[in-house]
């Protein structure tokens, strides 16, 4: 192998990792509906949610939610975001998946409302 060879390989293989596991989708923010969305406090003081997402775009896509925990006076006690499906497509045309998440409240901190909302869409590739 020469050394051109050698480096147009090196090359590649530092491209194919480079290439995101996602692909830009059609589907926007607004095709997914937060059909439930309940919490609760546990015996540790922390958040426990729980509840279901719908894709009512055509086409299987992977969603981002966003939780934010606030206090009574409105300011923010904890915040997280996270995949549901982790890197997978929900179905598309009424697809659902369950949400479960427990968010870590700091110790002396109280929780009033907890609201969540899709922040991203993203079509996963398969593997």
């Amino acid at each position: 192998m020469t050394k051109t060879t050698m480096i147009a390989a090196r090359a590649l293989a530092v491209l194919a990792l480079a290439t995101p596991a996602y692909a830009q989708s059609a589907c926007r923010i607004s095709d997914i509906t937060i059909k439930q969305n309940d919490w609760r406090i546990d015996s540790d003081g922390d958040v426990r949610l729980v509840g279901e997402i719908i894709n009512n775009c055509s086409q299987a896509v992977g969603v981002e939610l966003e939780h934010v925990a606030r206090d009574a006076d409105g300011k923010v006690v904890a915040h997280t975001t996270h995949w549901p499906a982790s890197i997978r497509n929900i179905d598309g045309n009424g697809g659902s998946q369950a949400v479960g998440y427990h968010i870590v409240i700091p110790p002396g901190m109280t929780v009033k409302t907890v609201t969540s909302r899709v922040i991203s869409v993203t079509q996963w590739k398969p593997r």
